[in-house]
């Protein structure tokens, strides 16, 4: 079966580089949504010159988050499209692989497949040509690179806009599951080139810790969300994911901060915010 499928676009604060990565990818789809959540009318102007008859641009008056503008998507693709590439403003795919992703798209059941996502990398990553083609289960994978079965998200409820940001990927891969989709990941041969933010390295008792170095709002919906999830999920996920992933996160993310980062008064603020508005069930957007 050859799918309709559409790529979506979230910017905020974008920058020109948004157009090259777009090129990776707008070739192998058959429409781009454009959703601007702030700050990227350059981009936005360039864009609706280069692709005038394959694109709508969605404007916000204000950043509404990731689950929202993804919903918002959703909706307008539903009786349109069968399959939507989602993307954040600094990915792109690496060489052709979006050409062989679209391709990989056929091999699945999409009457039980919700989401499919790509091999995530940094953009200094160099693969060799005659790579093979793997896939496997997954319990998690980030909201940029992944195909998503549009019918079949939107029988689960789509995006949780609770999270506004962080967590709604992996929130979303949860609830797909429970509700016993098949969420899949290549692990070799499609990959996704994304920023990794700006860690940085740190040496504690004897071990080396990255630092991711987020600012406090970030550390606020971090914080938060991850409380959230872990309260909705814990049974679903185990014990081992409950600790690493949200747990054990948690207290080395306050680590980090007290120990490794900048403006510690500030952000442990906002991590007790987020604790609290956790605690009364305060969600959403904050700032």
């Amino acid at each position: 079966m050859n799918h309709k499928v559409a790529a979506s676009v979230i910017l905020y604060n974008a920058d020109e580089s948004v157009v090259d990565n777009i090129k990776s990818y707008i070739d192998y789809i058959d429409f781009l949504y454009v959703v601007d959540n702030g700050n990227s009318e350059k981009v936005i102007n360039i864009l609706a010159t280069m692709f005038p008859d394959k694109q709508k641009i969605i404007k916000h008056t204000e950043n509404f988050g990731i689950a929202r503008s993804l919903n918002e998507v959703l909706r307008d693709a539903y009786d349109k499209f069968d399959l939507l590439l989602t993307m954040d403003q600094d990915s792109r795919f690496y060489n052709e692989n979006m050409r062989i992703y679209r391709n990989e798209v056929n091999k699945f059941d999409w009457n039980k497949t919700l989401a499919l996502g790509a091999s995530v990398v940094g953009y200094d990553f160099v693969s060799s040509d005659d790579v093979q083609i793997v896939w496997k289960p997954t319990e998690c994978m980030i909201t940029s690179g992944n195909i998503i079965s549009v019918k079949n998200t939107l029988s689960i409820g789509g995006f949780n806009e609770e999270l506004f940001i962080d967590e709604v990927d992996s929130e979303f891969v949860y609830r797909g599951r429970k509700a016993n989709f098949d969420v899949i990941i290549n692990v070799s041969g499609i990959y996704l080139l994304h920023s990794l933010g700006n860690p940085s390295f740190h040496k504690l008792l004897g071990h080396i810790t990255k630092v991711q170095n987020h600012n406090k709002i970030r550390k606020y919906y971090i914080f938060r969300n991850r409380l959230v999830v872990l309260s909705r999920y814990w049974k679903f996920i185990g014990f081992k994911r409950s600790w690493n992933c949200y747990i054990k996160a948690n207290l080395d993310l306050i680590r980090d901060v007290i120990f490794f980062e900048d403006d510690k008064n500030e952000k442990l603020k906002y991590i007790i915010l987020g604790l609290k508005d956790f605690l009364t069930n305060r969600l959403g957007k904050r700032f």
